[in-house]
């Protein structure tokens, strides 16, 4: 998702260019004191040095002097155009100020390898001073997780997020103020008073009471998928909560648009909850989903879910996922506290891996006239090679900390990894956007080319031509240039890491299953027939459970192997 994900991007990019630290514990520091950053201490506490990652950047004032060169291109506009269209204390420098990114001093990362091919991240944006500006958004005080308590043992993932939207009212006002328009101003406080419909508040006091926690969780549903429209491919049914907390004075609103619904949907009440649901089954093919708003008194939780079985099985298991070994072992050495956690399994990671195969392999037949299937597997060669897919569970949080907000996972992606990644995906993105133009423009070209073509015989047609002379014989095709002896190993490389990846998707559907043959995976469509780079054949080979390596030999008898980790529910 995706830190998988959860590093901000803007800090991603940052770290391309942080200043990287190869000095020991027990050097001393690369510049004295008095000449380094003020703020390298207090940050880098919240890091590890040592790892295969480790970067710092001081970003003291820095945001501050953009600004302020921003404001001299504003005076620059006003006058060009008189100062009309321009609001005369509109500053940058107040902006920035009012989103509260003058606190951010510093920004750094660290990355170690832990067991299973994973990695222990770390990242710090350090803003001391406390939560201010956008930073109100993401909660306040770090706190104990709630989601592990409430979604049962055995989910497939979960997580939560804290979200105070009540900060967007000062942070616009604050904004607002910046601007130096006092009109606007007064129009945003004037549609701040407007009443809500159904809920009787107005927009003001409404946006004031939605500060709440966001948590969901949910479970895999073997064998039942949900098709896409006008598609082949089908993802992976859920069986799912979303749950909301703190917002529960909008149940009678909610119930109010239900009676809306005539005898479609019914409405039951009991001790301490409040439940709505469908009379019947939505989809009759799917009987799965049974859609469900359920309010829990006591705790003021509304909770919406895709099965209702689901959620009354949750809301009564003695068996909740933080006592879940597999849950414990992905948040080893994570903050016991914070304002955001995800967790996801090898299962989940498999399922959406069989759905970008099927998309991919849609995508490449003929009658979508997209990437041939060669095509696609470099594509999906280049994707795995990026962002490996773990066989363990992995998690990530974030947390407000005293002096900014700190971000931490076990992961398969590294820190350094995923900045190439980042690096990548933009010509990648501008290569398949001038692809999908090509795409699109090509049939048009060809058209006119072929009525272009029409024309001229039409008119060689009624004139008189000479003998046309006999024509040269054709020129040999030149001999494919011979591959490079290392290419031609990164590829077969990258082959067996297909294999690999794709034998984990098996034993990840197979939990019984001990090994697997190569023409398993093709027979099972998990992976595609691989051509033979430089005389090797894949034929026959067999990856294990247990782990282990893989080997084949090119034609001058070179051996090219790759070395493989278990693989584990």
């Amino acid at each position: 998702m995706t830190m998988k994900r959860l590093l901000p991007a803007g800090l991603l990019s940052c770290a391309a260019a942080l200043s990287l630290t190869v000095t020991t514990p027990a050097q001393s520091p690369a510049v004295p004191a008095a000449n380094g950053s003020l703020n390298y201490a207090a940050a880098t506490k919240h890091l590890e040095l040592g790892g295969i990652f480790y970067g710092f950047m001081d970003v003291d004032g820095d945001l501050a002097r953009f600004a302020r060169i921003g404001d001299k291109f504003l005076d620059i506009a006003r006058k060009q155009n008189g100062g009309a269209d321009i609001p005369k204390n509109l500053s940058a420098s107040k902006i920035i100020e009012a989103l509260g990114l003058t606190t951010v001093k510093a920004v750094g990362a660290s990355s170690r390898t832990l067991e299973a091919g994973l990695y222990h991240n770390r990242a710090i944006v350090y803003a001391p001073g406390g939560q201010v500006g956008l930073f109100k958004l993401f909660g306040g005080k770090a706190s104990p997780y709630a989601s592990p308590l409430i979604a049962p043992a055995g989910s497939d993932l979960a997580g939560e997020t804290d979200l105070n939207l009540s900060a967007l009212l000062e942070i616009s006002e604050n904004v607002l103020k910046s601007i130096g328009d006092e009109r606007l101003m007064q129009q945003y406080q004037g549609s701040l008073g407007f009443p809500v419909p159904v809920v009787n508040l107005t927009v003001k006091d409404l946006i004031s009471k939605l500060d709440t926690k966001v948590i969901f969780f949910g479970e895999l549903i073997k064998g039942e998928s949900i098709p896409i429209p006008n598609s082949q491919t089908k993802i992976p049914a859920f069986k799912a909560v979303l749950s909301f907390d703190n917002i529960d004075f909008l149940f009678p609103a909610i119930l109010e648009m239900t009676a809306q619904a005539g005898d479609k949907v019914k409405v039951e009440k009991g001790e301490g909850f409040e439940l709505i649901k469908a009379s019947q089954p939505p989809v009759p093919e799917m009987p799965f989903l049974q859609p469900a708003v359920y309010h829990d008194v006591k705790s003021g939780r509304i909770l919406i879910t895709t099965n209702l079985d689901y959620l009354r099985s949750a809301l009564t298991s003695t068996k909740a996922l933080s006592g879940d070994p597999a849950f414990v072992k992905a948040m080893a050495n994570l903050p016991k506290e914070g304002n955001s956690l995800s967790y996801v399994t090898p299962k989940v990671a498999s399922a959406l891996m069989e759905v970008v195969t099927a998309v991919m392999k849609e995508g490449s037949s003929a009658s979508a006239g997209g990437p041939s299937p060669q095509e696609m597997k470099t594509i999906w060669d280049a994707m795995q090679e990026l962002s490996p897919m773990s066989t363990t569970p992995v998690a990530a949080v974030r947390a407000n900390v005293a002096d900014g907000m700190l971000f931490a996972s076990n992961a398969p992606n590294n820190i350094k990894t995923t900045i190439v990644a980042g690096a990548t995906m933009v010509p990648a993105m501008l290569a398949a956007g001038g692809f999908a133009s090509y795409n699109k423009i090509m049939p048009g070209v060809k058209a006119r080319q072929a009525e272009k073509e029409e024309a001229a015989k039409e008119i060689e047609a009624t004139e008189e031509t000479e003998p046309a002379e006999k024509p040269a014989a054709p020129k040999p095709a030149p001999s494919p240039a011979p591959v490079p002896a290392g290419a031609s190993a990164k590829t077969i490389r990258n082959n067996l890491q297909q294999i690999v990846y794709s034998a984990q998707t098996y034993f990840l559907d197979n939990p019984k299953a001990k090994d697997v043959t190569y023409e398993k995976l093709i027979s099972t469509e998990l992976l595609f027939k691989l051509d033979a780079v430089s005389g090797e054949s894949y034929k026959g080979l067999i990856i294990k459970r247990a782990g282990g390596s893989v080997s084949v030999k090119t034609k001058s008898g070179d051996p090219i192997s790759l070395s493989y980790q278990p693989v584990t529910d």
